[in-house]
């Protein structure tokens, strides 16, 4: 279980859509927050600030008419070059530039950043109404829209110079250096090996020689995967609690990153006695498959 929300964290982690999706959400509720505010305290708004739009319903429809169609087009046309750098970027430094680019995080924030703009835009512009439907200009809603739009402007240009710079030979070689060493955190979080008492620094550890019993191969169950696909990795700690509980003795014929296919054996189980059909199932579902 820990092994596939890992797996579903880091699909979200790697889309482009979960973090604009969020922050359109976000953008609903503002809209509906200012237009609130503008509709329940009509009377005690100042019209003079100079800080509150301050013009007429067919003025507020030209603007947001103007956000949102450039909103879209800047969107559009900035992530449209900014690919056909990363495409010459990756056929000088492998297709995995790419990957690091959905992963990033300020790339995902500028595309949601225009989104939610485009949306707050346009749940604005079906609000104002002219003289002939009891004009109503929400001015508190409108100059956050303006305010949008200069936020929008300022990470446009965060977005140029941090892809300027993201393509380039030293960052794409850090961002792998500092993915290997989470990696390694991750996956061995202690010291390896032990303290030597001769010297200051670590020895390592002899590993103790596996056996397996003699009736092994001849009466371990075979674990097959149910689809042909990528072994995208395997609850380790799932696992170990499985062997521990049942008594198993579990060999591991696949490692993450190989490719089964269908039925293809992923493990063998073997245990002293009756062996629980239902046990070679929750083995199986530790090994997560996917692209």
């Amino acid at each position: 279980m820990k092994a596939r929300l890992s797996t579903f964290l880091d699909r979200i982690r790697s889309s482009y859509w979960f973090l604009p999706a969020l922050m359109s959400v976000m953008a609903v509720v503002l809209s509906s927050l200012m237009l609130f505010l503008d509709r329940r305290y009509a009377d005690r708004i100042p019209t003079d600030a100079w800080w509150l739009y301050g013009g007429g319903d067919e003025g507020a429809r030209v603007l947001l008419s103007a956000i949102v169609t450039s909103m879209i087009s800047v969107t559009s046309v900035v992530f449209s070059i900014t690919i056909v750098a990363l495409t010459l970027a990756a056929g000088q430094f492998g297709s995995r530039v790419l990957r690091n680019f959905m992963r990033d995080r300020g790339n995902q924030f500028t595309l949601g950043t225009f989104i939610a703009t485009f949306v707050y835009a346009m749940l604005v512009l079906r609000s104002v109404r002219g003289l002939d439907d009891a004009e109503f200009v929400p001015p508190l809603a409108m100059s956050m829209g303006i305010l949008l739009v200069f936020v929008s402007v300022g990470v446009l240009i965060y977005f140029i110079h941090h892809v300027a710079s993201s393509i380039q030979a030293d960052s794409v070689v850090r961002s792998i250096a500092l993915e290997t060493e989470d990696a390694i955190e991750r996956l061995f979080p202690g010291a390896i090996g032990k303290e030597n008492p001769e010297g200051d620094g670590l020895r390592a550890e002899e590993p103790e020689a596996a056996s397996l019993p003699k009736r092994f191969d001849s009466e371990a169950k075979m674990v097959r995967a149910p689809r042909g696909d990528q072994l995208r990795i395997i609850d380790q700690d799932g696992l170990m609690d499985l062997a521990v509980e049942h008594d198993l003795i579990v060999r591991l014929r696949a490692r993450p990153g190989d490719f089964v296919v269908h039925d293809g054996i992923v493990a063998q189980v073997w245990k002293e006695g009756d062996l629980d059909p239902g046990v070679l199932d929750d083995v199986r579902d530790v090994f997560v498959l996917g692209q």
